[in-house]
């Protein structure tokens, strides 16, 4: 199953990434959200308190306005239930996720963004108990593989040796870390 093409760029992986979050999301922090302000209007009165407009539609569905309900109301709504190191990966949603939508040519989504944000999504599903962080793995892979393809066009090989190219690369990498890590504890 192919969730997008391979001539779809990085910024359309990350887009799919997001709308999986927030499909998984809104059921968890709709009925977390209900609870806390037991009104039918508690995106009215959350949207209020996150200084948005009266005149600023916001859903549920919307994955901004789920992570910033997540990190506005984290305390006295999400912190007991939720592990403190989700904390960070909202943070970091929120971040990628208006890098995303603010289209800005001299810093395009690269390779690597849309990985980090399919491992950040994946992470805060997984974390929060919703679907979807399989679909967000299978995006990884097939992010991982469009990379490969366009790597053995790029160099005139086979993707075969694209990817031993890649492997060797990180192998290399590793053994960096491994090295500054091994001098650290020294």
């Amino acid at each position: 199953m192919n969730i997008v093409s391979p001539q779809t760029s990085y910024r359309a992986h990350v887009g799919v990434a997001f709308e999986v979050l927030a499909e998984g999301l809104a059921p968890f922090v709709d009925r977390r959200m209900a609870v806390h302000i037991p009104d039918d209007e508690w995106i009215l009165v959350a949207a209020t308190k996150l200084g948005n407009r009266a005149d600023f539609l916001v859903t549920v569905s919307d994955p901004q306005f789920q992570l910033d309900v997540l990190n506005r109301f984290w305390g006295p709504v999400f912190a007991r239930e939720l592990d403190p190191g989700l904390r960070s990966v909202i943070t970091e949603l929120r971040d990628a996720r208006n890098q995303w939508a603010h289209i800005d040519e001299d810093n395009p989504i690269e390779l690597d963004d849309a990985l980090r944000v399919c491992q950040l999504v994946e992470e805060l599903l997984t974390g929060v108990g919703a679907p979807g962080a399989d679909q967000v793995s299978t995006l990884s892979d097939e992010l991982r593989w469009t990379s490969i393809r366009q790597d053995s066009v790029a160099k005139g090989v086979s993707e075969a040796d694209a990817l031993v190219t890649q492997l060797a690369e990180l192998q290399a990498e590793r053994a960096e870390l491994q090295e500054r890590l091994d001098e650290a504890k020294q």
